[in-house]
């Protein structure tokens, strides 16, 4: 459903079962050679689709995107392919066996990337169901997961660490069972981006989990006539820790502030006193996701008056990787090359 909002216009999208329409079933077949006998299966019929609004249905047999209006004559789809992993039942095991189940995914992904014409990931979306159950003496699920993908990331380098390169992500909770990763790959490596109001999520400390997680805030795509800013989940979050416990609007206005500073990054200016307004005008994409507590009215009201000149924006109910967020919102922005 769409309806218009001043002149926001919003998707309102639901996560729920679907099957994959027929004339994407052959898109299927990318991710058929996937490990079974390590709980990670090919996309399913109760699998819920990961792909935001900017990107619609695999055009082709090869997982060729299909960009949105917007990005079409920004981005070749030719030059990115789509993939896609999910885990059975994930919800049910153990942190071991969740870990070992995450890292396979990952490398099966990997496998499937390395295959392709696209080998380079730009892009994750994760969807983990009990995002913030408990599986461990203070661990969480999605301390977990970021077990299981540092150990998978760390393989590429040969070490115990991720490489410093990382695409950005987004990793969120899942209502069912299963676990759902979905990557968007490219025929050249993306440009990580970094928050300079933010700790880099690699570097966190200890306290969120034995291993942090493992994504850049954004990842600089080179485009015909501007760049493509791919913005990962954005928070109320400044260095390492939330900030505005229980106060929505002041969540909300934390994250339009690193959504603007991790535009400003991009561009090269790192200046915190840059008006923010100019950067938010830059995106033409955004994905909002809310918990259950969250009022979405509240929120639009917010997001209209910041992005006054028109933007699609796409709402997902979900629980988010820490309790005490409200909100947290991902984009895509349109920059200038970084050859000008």
């Amino acid at each position: 459903m769409t309806r218009r909002i001043g002149l926001v216009l919003v998707r309102r999208v639901v996560f729920l079962p679907v099957a994959p329409p027929a004339s994407s079933v052959p898109f299927l077949q990318t991710v058929s050679g996937l490990s079974v006998a390590s709980r990670v299966s090919a996309w399913s019929t109760a699998a819920r689709i990961p792909w935001p609004a900017w990107i619609t249905t695999p055009a082709s047999p090869a997982g060729v995107p299909v960009f949105s209006d917007r990005l079409s004559p920004t981005l070749d789809p030719y030059g990115f392919r789509l993939h896609l992993a999910s885990v059975p039942d994930a919800r049910a095991l153990d942190r071991q066996a969740f870990q070992a189940a995450v890292r396979e995914a990952y490398r099966s992904l990997d496998r499937e990337m390395t295959a392709s014409a696209c080998p380079h990931a730009v892009r994750y979306w994760s969807f983990i169901p009990g995002i913030d159950d408990m599986v461990g003496p203070g661990l969480d699920r999605y301390m977990a997961f970021n077990e299981g993908r540092f150990a998978a990331f760390s393989e590429r380098t040969g070490g115990d660490g991720p490489p410093v390169i990382l695409p950005t992500a987004s990793g969120i909770g899942n209502d069912d069972n299963q676990l759902v990763i979905g990557c968007l790959s490219a025929t050249t490596p993306g440009t990580p981006v970094e928050n300079p109001r933010q700790t880099s999520a690699y570097r966190y400390s200890a306290r969120f989990g034995p291993r942090p997680p493992c994504f850049a805030r954004a990842t600089r795509i080179a485009g015909a006539g501007h760049d493509v800013l791919l913005v990962g989940g954005t928070a109320s979050i400044t260095g390492e820790d939330s900030r505005h416990d229980d106060d929505l609007e002041r969540q909300i206005d934390e994250t339009l502030l690193n959504l603007a500073a991790v535009v400003s990054a991009a561009e090269g200016d790192d200046s915190p006193d840059l008006p923010h307004a100019e950067r938010l005008a830059q995106y033409r994409h955004l994905r909002v996701y809310l918990p259950r507590r969250t009022d979405p009215a509240d929120v639009e009201a917010r997001l209209s008056a910041a992005f006054p000149t028109g933007i699609d924006v796409e709402w997902r109910r979900a629980e988010l990787c820490r309790r005490e967020l409200l909100v947290e919102i991902e984009g895509v922005a349109l920059i200038t090359p970084a050859s000008s």
